[in-house]
């Protein structure tokens, strides 16, 4: 409704600059220019971590209206806010918030029988993890024994065992691929010479296409 468009506009401009969503413009244009192809990735970071699915999350934002209201009428005292959780390592990514991030074309792959994200069978990025901070994820299964990679040998020799897995680092393999039903996501950890699944579930997200945004200025169809 033309009431509501101030207030669309208003919201879209605070999350413009909210997420920074400018510089990931100029990054992914850079890219495109330079490489061929520039790479953005969409979402919505629940309190469980990037895109994983809250199932209270309606009972949380009810149960926060009603504090409201209480607060309003002076019948309750209002709570400090906390602090948002960053949950990815990434200061535009904050949970209850969307986000819209850079992504290396290096990084990025997608299905090679495709000629365009939108006919393609899968897609994903690889990403470089503190192994510690993968144990520590309750989203992530069959995490206890994986090993990583010590990149610093001569500094972990003299720390104590517990400290060691914050010096390690591991590849993870975050893969998209189309079903039948919609989009699921795939979590694989490359741990030495084996490739480990942490993570295997629907998309949280109810849409057709990936959660990637590919820009590419001469668009071939090769």
């Amino acid at each position: 409704e033309e009431d509501s468009a101030p207030y669309a506009a208003s919201l879209l401009n605070y999350y413009f600059e909210q997420l920074n969503i400018k510089e990931v413009n100029k990054q992914v244009i850079f890219d495109a220019f330079v490489f061929g192809m520039g790479v953005c990735k969409i979402g919505y970071a629940t309190q469980f971590g990037t895109d994983i699915e809250d199932e209270d999350l309606d009972k949380e934002r009810e149960k926060k209206k009603k504090q409201g209201i209480l607060e309003v009428l002076g019948l309750r005292k209002p709570k400090e806010e906390e602090p948002k959780e960053n949950i990815d390592l990434n200061e535009f990514i904050t949970s209850e918030n969307p986000y819209v991030i850079w992504v290396s074309p290096f990084d990025f792959f997608i299905d090679p029988a495709a000629n365009s994200i939108h006919n393609a069978r899968y897609c994903g990025q690889k990403t470089t993890k503190i192994l510690k901070l993968v144990k520590e994820n309750p989203n992530y299964s069959n995490t206890k024994l994986l090993k990583g990679t010590n990149i610093t040998e001569g500094i972990t020799k003299d720390l104590p065992e517990t400290e060691i897995d914050n010096f390690k680092t591991i590849d993870l393999y975050e893969i998209h691929y189309k079903t039948d039903k919609g989009i699921r996501i795939l979590v694989l950890a490359k741990d030495g010479s084996e490739y480990k699944a942490l993570y295997h579930e629907d998309s949280i997200y109810e849409m057709d296409g990936f959660q990637y945004e590919l820009l590419a200025f001469n668009k071939h169809n090769h």
